[in-house]
């Protein structure tokens, strides 16, 4: 739908800079709408919940080989600062002052040709330091992995990436298995939309959180109000950050026993949860259960994670 409502609005232009030169006496394109390409769009209004956001990057860091690295921080950092995808892909280190903790996003760069600068939280700029070694020299934050005419990550290599956990993959018939499950598939933009939620979630004013992701303010107050808010979103930001990073990033079940425990196995490891009910196993050890592992320490009453070599769909 989008493709083709872009195609017909290519289109449009295209006559008309021939009508301008006297090539063409009409557009012949100007008749049609949306609805004789794709149609209307409907706006997305899909945002990650913090459950679904913590059991994404679980998934994501647990098939770390195949989802990339370099992907898993991009999430990371899409949703600590809700920056455009554009924007984060084809950064360059040159915008970053890492010992300030700014990002100076230029206005060429930006979807509103309003440059910004972004404060950055100690975590993302942690972050940043390992992209830094990993980007081996490259001006860009996120340089090219494969040979391209872009230096920098492609415009579609986080959604791929993202769509492959889905058990999506555009141009392969064979279709990857889908580790998420049954939650609600969503786009690298929706990332966007999910930090201004959580924004508001934590209290953040409007109008801060609106140029937390460089939107222009409305009406009367975008021209009077230039005020840039750069210490309240300074403010916003890391609390945010913090809070995500210790909700999400860093919480551990009591009882927990460390992945890494079961890297022995060398197999696709997964997480599934079973009633209370049916385990029949010594409670917060690491005893074999139908070829399952505990997860967490179970409560009278409640469910268990159970962390499995034997991923069942």
């Amino acid at each position: 739908m989008a493709v083709a409502n872009d195609a017909l609005g290519y289109c449009k232009q295209l006559f008309n800079h021939a009508v301008k030169l006297d090539l063409l006496k009409y557009n012949p394109a100007l008749p049609f709408t949306h609805k004789d390409a794709g149609g209307t769009e409907q706006a997305r209004t899909r945002a990650l919940s913090e459950a679904e956001l913590e059991t994404f990057l679980l998934i994501a860091q647990q098939n770390i080989k195949s989802f990339g690295r370099d992907n898993y921080l991009a999430v990371l950092l899409l949703v600590c600062l809700g920056v455009r995808k554009s924007e984060l892909c084809e950064a360059k280190w040159s915008e970053f002052d890492l010992d300030n903790a700014v990002w100076q996003l230029p206005a060429i760069r930006s979807k509103t040709d309003v440059g910004i600068d972004i404060p950055l939280a100690h975590k993302v700029i942690q972050w940043l330091k390992e992209l830094k070694i990993r980007a081996c020299g490259s001006e860009y934050v996120f340089p090219s992995r494969r040979t391209s005419k872009h230096h920098h990550m492609g415009s579609d290599t986080l959604n791929r990436a993202i769509g492959k956990l889905f058990g999506r993959e555009t141009g392969n018939k064979s279709k990857p298995p889908n580790l998420i499950g049954d939650m609600e598939y969503f786009t690298v933009h929706d990332l966007r939309r999910t930090c201004r939620t959580l924004l508001a979630k934590q209290g953040t004013s409007s109008h801060v959180a609106e140029r937390c992701l460089n939107h222009k303010l409305k009406g009367v107050e975008a021209i009077y109000n230039q005020h840039d808010y750069f210490d309240k979103r300074k403010e916003a930001l890391a609390k945010y950050g913090q809070s995500l990073i210790t909700g999400l990033l860093e919480r551990k079940p009591s009882g927990i026993i460390p992945l890494t425990y079961f890297n022995s196995f060398n197999k696709r490891l997964c997480i599934k949860r079973v009633p209370i009910k049916t385990m029949t196993t010594t409670i917060g050890t690491a005893t074999p259960l139908t070829n399952s592992w505990l997860y967490s320490m179970p409560k009278e009453g409640n469910d268990v994670n159970i962390v499995s070599n034997n991923c069942m769909p």
